[in-house]
Protein backbone atom coordinates (compact mmCIF):
# COMPACT_ATOMS: atom_id res chain seq x y z
CA UNK A 1 0.00 0.00 0.00
CA UNK A 2 1.27 3.44 -0.92
CA UNK A 3 2.02 5.87 1.88
CA UNK A 4 0.12 9.13 1.56
CA UNK A 5 1.73 12.40 2.49
CA UNK A 6 -0.20 14.82 4.64
CA UNK A 7 -2.04 17.35 2.50
CA UNK A 8 -0.03 20.31 3.77
CA UNK A 9 3.25 18.67 2.78
CA UNK A 10 2.02 18.03 -0.76
CA UNK A 11 0.82 21.61 -1.20
CA UNK A 12 4.10 23.00 0.10
CA UNK A 13 6.16 20.92 -2.32
CA UNK A 14 3.97 21.09 -5.41
CA UNK A 15 4.07 24.61 -6.87
CA UNK A 16 7.78 25.35 -7.18
CA UNK A 17 8.95 21.80 -7.78
CA UNK A 18 6.31 20.40 -10.10
CA UNK A 19 4.69 23.24 -12.00
CA UNK A 20 7.46 24.70 -14.15
CA UNK A 21 10.86 23.87 -15.61
CA UNK A 22 13.92 25.99 -15.11
CA UNK A 23 15.03 28.12 -18.04
CA UNK A 24 12.63 28.98 -20.86
CA UNK A 25 9.55 27.88 -18.96
CA UNK A 26 10.45 30.25 -16.12
CA UNK A 27 10.63 33.09 -18.65
CA UNK A 28 7.21 32.09 -20.01
CA UNK A 29 5.69 32.09 -16.51
CA UNK A 30 7.03 35.57 -15.74
CA UNK A 31 6.25 37.08 -19.15
CA UNK A 32 2.67 35.82 -18.95
CA UNK A 33 2.34 37.48 -15.53
CA UNK A 34 3.55 40.77 -17.06
CA UNK A 35 1.20 40.35 -20.03
CA UNK A 36 -1.74 39.81 -17.66
CA UNK A 37 -0.81 42.91 -15.63
CA UNK A 38 -0.41 44.92 -18.84
CA UNK A 39 -3.95 43.98 -19.87
CA UNK A 40 -5.31 45.47 -16.65
CA UNK A 41 -3.40 48.71 -17.32
CA UNK A 42 -4.94 48.87 -20.80
CA UNK A 43 -8.45 48.21 -19.51
CA UNK A 44 -8.08 50.86 -16.80
CA UNK A 45 -6.65 53.44 -19.21
CA UNK A 46 -9.31 52.57 -21.76
CA UNK A 47 -12.01 53.15 -19.18
CA UNK A 48 -10.42 56.52 -18.32
CA UNK A 49 -10.22 57.58 -21.97
CA UNK A 50 -13.79 56.48 -22.63
CA UNK A 51 -15.02 58.37 -19.57
CA UNK A 52 -13.05 61.46 -20.53
CA UNK A 53 -14.57 61.34 -24.03
CA UNK A 54 -18.04 60.64 -22.59
CA UNK A 55 -18.29 57.28 -24.36
CA UNK A 56 -19.36 55.39 -21.26
CA UNK A 57 -23.04 55.96 -22.01
CA UNK A 58 -22.86 53.53 -24.96
CA UNK A 59 -20.66 51.00 -23.18
CA UNK A 60 -23.37 48.34 -22.91
CA UNK A 61 -23.68 48.23 -26.70
CA UNK A 62 -19.96 48.51 -27.49
CA UNK A 63 -18.96 44.91 -26.69
CA UNK A 64 -22.00 42.78 -27.58
CA UNK A 65 -20.49 41.16 -30.68
CA UNK A 66 -17.17 40.80 -32.48
CA UNK A 67 -18.32 43.38 -35.03
CA UNK A 68 -19.11 45.85 -32.25
CA UNK A 69 -15.65 45.31 -30.76
CA UNK A 70 -14.08 46.01 -34.17
CA UNK A 71 -16.13 49.24 -34.47
CA UNK A 72 -15.01 50.22 -30.95
CA UNK A 73 -11.38 50.08 -32.11
CA UNK A 74 -11.83 53.36 -34.02
CA UNK A 75 -13.49 55.24 -31.15
CA UNK A 76 -12.32 56.45 -27.76
CA UNK A 77 -13.10 52.89 -26.63
CA UNK A 78 -10.08 51.57 -28.56
CA UNK A 79 -7.78 51.17 -25.54
CA UNK A 80 -10.57 49.46 -23.61
CA UNK A 81 -11.29 47.09 -26.51
CA UNK A 82 -7.60 46.25 -26.93
CA UNK A 83 -7.27 45.70 -23.18
CA UNK A 84 -10.20 43.30 -23.19
CA UNK A 85 -8.77 41.38 -26.14
CA UNK A 86 -5.34 41.18 -24.48
CA UNK A 87 -6.91 40.02 -21.21
CA UNK A 88 -9.00 37.42 -23.02
CA UNK A 89 -5.88 36.10 -24.76
CA UNK A 90 -4.02 35.50 -21.48
CA UNK A 91 -6.01 32.39 -20.55
CA UNK A 92 -5.43 30.41 -23.77
CA UNK A 93 -1.77 31.45 -23.80
CA UNK A 94 -1.33 30.33 -20.19
CA UNK A 95 -3.14 27.07 -20.93
CA UNK A 96 -0.93 26.48 -24.00
CA UNK A 97 2.18 27.08 -21.90
CA UNK A 98 0.91 24.63 -19.27
CA UNK A 99 0.13 22.10 -22.02
CA UNK A 100 3.69 22.47 -23.36
CA UNK A 101 5.00 21.92 -19.83
CA UNK A 102 2.94 18.74 -19.46
CA UNK A 103 4.05 17.50 -22.90
CA UNK A 104 7.74 18.12 -22.09
CA UNK A 105 7.76 16.73 -18.56
CA UNK A 106 5.47 13.82 -19.47
CA UNK A 107 4.17 13.14 -15.95
CA UNK A 108 3.58 9.52 -15.09
CA UNK A 109 0.05 8.50 -15.95
CA UNK A 110 -0.71 4.85 -16.47
CA UNK A 111 -4.24 4.21 -17.68
CA UNK A 112 -5.49 0.62 -17.78
CA UNK A 113 -4.12 -1.23 -20.86
CA UNK A 114 -7.51 -1.45 -22.54
CA UNK A 115 -7.94 2.34 -22.30
CA UNK A 116 -4.39 3.33 -23.27
CA UNK A 117 -5.02 5.13 -26.56
CA UNK A 118 -3.55 8.28 -28.07
CA UNK A 119 -6.83 10.10 -27.46
CA UNK A 120 -6.87 9.07 -23.77
CA UNK A 121 -3.29 10.24 -23.27
CA UNK A 122 -3.98 13.60 -25.00
CA UNK A 123 -7.17 14.05 -23.00
CA UNK A 124 -5.33 13.32 -19.76
CA UNK A 125 -2.57 15.76 -20.69
CA UNK A 126 -5.15 18.46 -21.43
CA UNK A 127 -6.78 17.90 -18.05
CA UNK A 128 -3.39 18.06 -16.32
CA UNK A 129 -2.58 21.30 -18.16
CA UNK A 130 -5.90 22.72 -16.95
CA UNK A 131 -4.92 21.82 -13.40
CA UNK A 132 -1.37 23.19 -13.69
CA UNK A 133 -2.40 26.51 -15.28
CA UNK A 134 -3.77 28.16 -12.11
CA UNK A 135 -0.90 26.78 -10.01
CA UNK A 136 1.55 28.56 -12.30
CA UNK A 137 0.08 31.94 -11.17
CA UNK A 138 1.01 31.33 -7.52
CA UNK A 139 3.55 33.45 -5.69
CA UNK A 140 5.77 30.50 -4.87
CA UNK A 141 6.07 29.60 -8.56
CA UNK A 142 6.82 33.23 -9.42
CA UNK A 143 9.51 33.39 -6.73
CA UNK A 144 11.10 30.13 -7.90
CA UNK A 145 11.05 31.37 -11.52
CA UNK A 146 12.66 34.66 -10.50
CA UNK A 147 15.30 32.79 -8.53
CA UNK A 148 16.08 30.42 -11.40
CA UNK A 149 16.51 33.29 -13.89
CA UNK A 150 18.65 35.53 -11.70
CA UNK A 151 18.87 39.11 -12.98
CA UNK A 152 16.41 38.53 -15.84
CA UNK A 153 13.88 37.17 -13.37
CA UNK A 154 14.34 40.18 -11.10
CA UNK A 155 13.78 42.55 -14.03
CA UNK A 156 10.61 40.70 -15.05
CA UNK A 157 9.37 40.70 -11.45
CA UNK A 158 10.00 44.45 -11.23
CA UNK A 159 8.20 45.01 -14.55
CA UNK A 160 5.21 43.06 -13.24
CA UNK A 161 5.16 45.12 -10.03
CA UNK A 162 5.33 48.38 -12.00
CA UNK A 163 2.53 47.26 -14.31
CA UNK A 164 0.38 46.29 -11.33
CA UNK A 165 0.98 49.69 -9.74
CA UNK A 166 0.08 51.40 -13.01
CA UNK A 167 -3.11 49.33 -13.19
CA UNK A 168 -4.10 50.47 -9.71
CA UNK A 169 -3.39 54.09 -10.65
CA UNK A 170 -5.41 53.76 -13.86
CA UNK A 171 -8.39 52.35 -11.97
CA UNK A 172 -8.11 55.07 -9.30
CA UNK A 173 -8.07 57.68 -12.07
CA UNK A 174 -11.17 56.05 -13.53
CA UNK A 175 -12.97 56.31 -10.19
CA UNK A 176 -11.94 59.97 -9.87
CA UNK A 177 -13.17 60.70 -13.40
CA UNK A 178 -16.49 59.04 -12.63
CA UNK A 179 -16.82 61.09 -9.46
CA UNK A 180 -16.08 64.32 -11.33
CA UNK A 181 -18.48 63.53 -14.12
Amino acid sequence: MRRRLPRRTVLRQLPADAVFNRGKDAVVVLVLRCYRSFSMVLVGLGACIATWAHSVDDLDQAFVSPEAIMRALVTPLAALAVGIVVRASVTPLAWGAAMAFVAVTNPEMTPPPRRDTAWTRLSDQARMASAYRPLRWTTSVRDAAVESLGRTGSVLQLADAVLRALAVLAWLAFVVLLALR
